[in-house]
């Protein structure tokens, strides 16, 4: 029998997802101009800590799929049957060093957002969300990458006006993927 490579634990084909559940009406309430009280993270990664808290530690391995969705909540004044608009959207997400400057290497590589409506997708019917996607570089040493989520937040009394409001207490803990041989 010849020896071979066997993933263990976590195996970098599981994505993960990383949910936003955000309250529009505590931004609102904030005049648009802070998060307090209003996001709380979570994922389906059960190493994670901190989870239900904006302080979000999601445990990863090198090479796995990451999946970052919003949740708007409280948006029930906003509903309009004939006019979709995700209300807040993830406009961008960046990595930060310790001192809160910008990565200039990348740690997830395929780094965008995906989604959109769907053409002649009728519009009683669910739409289509948009949500973030990458991958953790394979080669990335492990460590904990604190990151930035910058949300893009619509205000329905003025609809041309959107205001964009920063995160930067999530991070993901990245660990080696472990392996043995058979």
């Amino acid at each position: 029998m010849s020896k071979k490579e066997i993933p263990q634990g976590v195996v970098n084909g599981i994505q993960l997802n990383i949910v936003s559940t955000i309250d529009y009406k505590s931004i609102k309430r904030s005049g648009y101009k802070s998060l307090n009280n209003a996001v709380f993270l979570t994922d389906n990664a059960f190493e994670s800590t901190k989870k239900g808290t904006p302080d979000l530690e999601t445990v990863c391995t090198q090479g796995q799929v990451l999946n970052w969705l919003v949740f708007p909540i409280n948006i029930d004044e906003f509903k309009d049957p004939f006019v979709y608009s995700p209300t807040i959207r993830i406009s961008n997400i960046v990595f930060l060093r310790d001192n809160g400057e910008i990565y200039q290497e990348k740690i997830c590589e395929n780094l965008h957002s995906y989604g959109s409506l769907e053409k002649g997708r009728p519009y009683l019917c669910p739409p289509v969300f948009f949500y973030w996607a990458a991958n953790v570089r394979v080669n990335l040493p492990p460590g904990r990458y604190k990151y930035r989520l910058i949300y893009e937040v619509d205000d329905y009394t003025s609809p041309a006006i959107k205001y964009y409001l920063n995160l930067d207490s999530a991070s993901l803990c990245v660990v080696p993927l472990q392996t043995k041989t058979a």
